[in-house]
């Protein structure tokens, strides 16, 4: 004998849409920044193998020297400027290293 036929279901009810979300560009950075503030903080590795802090210890150009003539930024280790080739001014002694021309 076949099996008896299965009562028949109500429909269930459809959750609600979703409403739509916003699209474009700015919601795009906008979720991409919540998303990466939620990861731990990660330090900055660059192709030299070194960690951006070595980086900016290496770089440090406190030593270099404006041009009392034509205010040219110039390297610490220059005697004359790049620009006009005026002579650097020293305040004390045996300041001068010099191999830039």
């Amino acid at each position: 004998a076949p099996p008896p036929p299965e009562p028949a279901r109500a429909p269930s009810p459809r959750p609600e849409p979703e409403p739509p979300k916003k699209t474009g560009r700015a919601a795009f950075f906008a979720s991409l920044h919540a998303a990466e503030s939620e990861k731990a903080p990660v330090g900055t590795f660059h192709a030299t193998g070194k960690f951006k802090e070595e980086l900016e210890a290496e770089n440090d150009r406190s030593g270099d020297w404006a041009c009392t003539k034509c205010h040219y930024t110039n390297f610490k280790e220059c005697l004359t400027c790049a620009r006009c080739r005026s002579l650097r001014r020293f305040e004390g002694r045996n300041q001068a290293s010099g191999y830039c021309q």
